[in-house]
């Protein structure tokens, strides 16, 4: 094959760990701007002054509500329900599938398909929906189509991080694809939320990050490639190194999957337990948080847009100097992978559920409670290096189908987690969400603890099946 190595600067590997980040912020971008583009085009009774108090003593802003130029949309609660679940229940449709093609054909096409559909939806859903007269249903078959193509992203993107990851910049090299979907959340928070404020239209953040998926997309297109092998912009240099450092653990090319062998591995269904309690979490910090911030202690929408961004900044910055340290810690033999991998799942998995439970603790000091989130949220970012990057260790050939079967089974809570909360909290109290947090601290010690005894990041006997062929779909 031709090369160009001299277009890129910089060494392929990180090229393309670069462009897989960006995609997973716009993949969270778009998935996250719907709950915010439906704060302000969902018709609300207008309000002129609320003095209702709460037990902290807060009066309710009336400046939360927003006018937007676009004729507003009269869905109810049962709609914006059936809009929300709507995309995890196509989700996990595409979760397996996608690893089997990542892993079997290359990942390129896979993820590039993924972004370029959510992209073409977003780009075409305002308009749909004005058109419809503004019946919801066409707002879930918009999100139904969103989650198919997004259920690609992450089983596709280990199965590349896999073929350009070798097992001593595995951290470092999945840290900033991972800490795309924090960033792509802080952008969502700050973006979307001002983006509607100045355009008057709800329509512009679908507009917005549509056309940039088509603009990346177009990027990934040209430079990407499934294996170093298939590269165009590799150095000669780079690829003698991929040999040294991969050979007798990746197979390129179409390769039977080992079902048996997968299934019954006990390290593979520890890790599905570990993620189960991450997604929990995650989903409470995202979703439910919000509206502690909001309902309990009253936080202005506009302030804790910019104020909720700062934790998930955090979160990404240390998501990718955790990749580093641990790649550190493994590489100069200072800790084996399994033991790192336990050490970075402990912190990521525990600091989170006590650090929100001291913050209820705080009672009704805003920006004690606001700190203790913040920091909460950002020993998370410990988790990617942790459970997440053990994805790959396992079987690297296979790390697609891994994460395929592991997010499948997250889907569950992230359909049923936020109806337990809502009847957790009917009265949005600060004791209320104690009990909450109190829960999410249980659940995350006994993933936790499974993981500690089960897991293990020591590469699998059946990680190493024979090559059909070479051929790079």
């Amino acid at each position: 094959m031709e090369r160009n190595a001299n277009v890129c600067l910089i060494p392929q590997r990180y090229v393309i760990s670069i462009l897989i980040g960006f995609g997973i912020i716009l993949t969270y971008s778009l998935r996250a701007c719907t709950g915010t583009v439906m704060y302000h085009a969902i018709k609300r009774p207008k309000v002129v002054e609320d003095n209702r108090t709460n037990e902290c003593n807060f009066t309710h802003d009336s400046a939360q509500l927003i006018t937007v130029l676009d004729e507003l949309l009269d869905w109810n609660q049962a709609a914006q329900f059936a809009i929300a679940n709507s995309f995890y229940t196509t989700y996990l449709l595409t979760h397996v599938p996608a690893g089997i093609i990542s892993d079997k054909f290359g990942g390129k096409y896979v993820l590039g398909f993924s972004i370029l559909s959510a992209s073409i939806i977003a780009l075409l859903t305002p308009k749909s929906v004005q058109l419809s007269g503004g019946h919801y249903f066409v707002m879930i078959l918009s999100r139904s189509c969103s989650g198919l193509a997004l259920g690609m992203i992450f089983p596709s993107v280990n199965s590349l991080i896999a073929n350009w990851a070798p097992a001593r910049d595995r951290g470092k090299l999945s840290g900033f694809p991972f800490a795309g979907s924090q960033i792509g959340l802080a952008l969502d928070q700050v973006v979307t939320n001002n983006l509607i404020i100045q355009s008057k239209t709800w329509s512009s953040p679908f507009y917005l990050y549509g056309s940039f998926g088509i603009v990346w997309f177009l990027m990934w297109h040209l430079v990407a490639a499934s294996n170093p092998r298939f590269s165009r912009y590799i150095t000669t240099q780079e690829l003698d190194y991929f040999k040294r450092e991969m050979e007798g653990h990746i197979t390129f090319g179409n390769k039977a999957i080992p079902w048996f062998s997968l299934l019954t591995c006990c390290p593979l269904w520890t890790l599905i337990i570990a993620q189960i309690g991450h997604v929990i979490m995650w989903l409470i910090i995202l979703r439910d948080f919000p509206i502690y911030m909001k309902e309990t202690l009253r936080f202005d929408i506009r302030q804790s847009s910019l104020w909720i961004s700062i934790p998930y900044l955090c979160t990404g910055f240390l998501t990718v100097t955790s990749g580093c340290i641990s790649d550190f810690l493994i590489n100069n033999q200072y800790v084996h992978v399994t033991t790192a991998r336990k050490i970075f799942t402990t912190f990521g998995a525990m600091g989170p559920p006590i650090f929100a439970l001291m913050g209820t603790f705080a009672g009704c000091h805003r920006f004690i409670a606001l700190f203790m989130f913040t920091v909460g949220l950002t020993s998370m970012s410990f988790y990617w290096a942790g459970t997440r990057v053990n994805t790959l260790d396992l079987a690297p050939n296979f790390s697609g189908v891994i994460m395929g079967i592991a997010n499948a089974f997250t889907v569950i809570p992230s359909v049923t987690l936020s109806g337990i909360v809502h009847k957790l909290t009917p009265n949005k109290t600060v004791e209320e969400w104690r009990e909450v947090f109190n829960g999410l601290l249980v659940i995350l010690g006994f993933s936790n603890i499974v993981f500690l005894i089960f897991g293990s990041g020591e590469e699998q006997d059946w990680n190493n099946p024979e090559s059909d062929d070479d051929d790079e779909q």
